[in-house]
């Protein structure tokens, strides 16, 4: 259900392919990868393990409901998660750091 199946793999393939536009990084997502983050020391690796944890919840919430699953609605969970972490290195007056890391998802 998080890799193999059809859905799946075709939201992996798109999600590799928004990283690329984003960051101009090309990743290989494994099922390891999917499954335990990104361990390797590459540019972005704290945006890149964040937004795979919540694609994998939006996949898991996702069968749990409808069963559909729609990378354009990964992309508004995802808008919508950035947002509270925004307001979070806001207030803690952190915002530059916020950018740094994850200035290219917006």
């Amino acid at each position: 259900m998080l890799f193999h199946c059809t859905e799946s793999s075709a939201f992996w393939l798109k999600f590799t392919r928004r990283w690329l536009l984003k960051f101009k990084q090309v990743i290989t997502l494994t099922e390891c990868v999917v499954h335990n983050g990104y361990h390797n020391n590459i540019k972005n690796k704290q945006a890149l393990n964040v937004t795979l944890l919540l694609a994998k919840y939006h996949i898991f919430a996702t069968s749990s409901c409808d069963g559909k699953l729609s990378f354009e609605s990964f992309l508004l969970r995802l808008q919508n998660h950035l947002e509270i972490l925004k307001q979070s290195y806001t207030a803690a007056n952190k915002s530059h750091q916020f950018l740094s890391i994850y200035g290219n998802l917006l």
